[in-house]
């Protein structure tokens, strides 16, 4: 027939569905695609942060801690005498004994410095030579505190020699306290003679004298004055003191 289609002839195709994403769905992926990044990398960074916190308090601590544990050891020292033990025989014979020569510990009016001695002789001269007095100090202006290794008196000195304890660029102190708390024995159970007369005084009889130092630091970080810590710590003296004298 004429009127018939050549059988060769393509067909028109009917519409079917779309493919691939439009331009609003790739614009909406990509935001959320950020939004999403953008969040991952908050948290990381935020992570990071509390470490470097973390880390920095820790070391602060570390090294405050580092500071009062030398300051404890050797504020323990304070008052050892190489004769003590000889001394104490006489006592037990009723022979004079001799006074303890590094007895006695220095503290500053406001409590930022104090001063010690103790021997350090290989065999004992009982003379205190001036690399056996001690004792600590704050540079408020440095935030330095300072080991006192050679001294002229028990008393601390700023012409003393002195020997950094802190490093400045790790740790700034602000604030050093100190408090010497005593405690006294009677020992006239020791003596032949139980009650002393007026010639005696304040030096009847002997009295045992244990101390403990009671001790405050407070430091900063330098990089970050707001990062501060605070320790406080007492160390036993272990050498106790005696004052007086028996009655005679």
């Amino acid at each position: 027939m004429s009127g018939a289609l050549p059988r060769n002839r393509p067909r028109p195709r009917r519409p079917g569905p779309a493919h691939g994403l439009a331009l609003l769905e790739l614009l909406l992926a990509a935001a959320l695609a950020l939004g999403l990044a953008a969040a991952a990398l908050q948290f990381v960074l935020a992570q990071i942060d509390e470490q470097q916190r973390l880390q920095a308090d820790r070391r602060l601590r570390q090294d405050l801690l580092a500071v009062a544990d030398l300051l404890a050891r050797d504020l323990r020292r304070s008052g050892y005498w190489g004769h003590a033990g000889l001394a104490a025989d006489r006592a037990a014979r009723g022979e004079p004994v001799p006074a303890n020569p590094y007895d006695g510990l220095s503290l500053a009016a406001d409590g930022s410095a104090i001063g010690h001695a103790y021997s350090r002789d290989d065999s004992e001269d009982d003379q205190v030579a001036g690399t056996e007095r001690f004792g600590l100090r704050l540079d408020t202006a440095t935030g330095v505190l300072s080991w006192r290794v050679s001294g002229s008196a028990l008393a601390p000195s700023a012409r003393d020699a002195w020997q950094p304890l802190s490093d400045p660029t790790r740790l700034r102190v602000l604030r050093l306290a100190l408090q010497v708390d005593e405690r006294e024995q009677s020992l006239a159970a020791l003596c032949a003679l139980e009650r002393c007369d007026a010639a005696a005084g304040g030096d009847c009889p002997p009295r045992r004298l244990s101390r403990q130092v009671r001790l405050l630091l407070e430091a900063a970080d330098p990089r970050d004055a707001t990062r501060t810590r605070r320790i406080e710590l007492s160390s036993r003296v272990r050498n106790d003191e005696v004052r007086g004298v028996c009655p005679g």
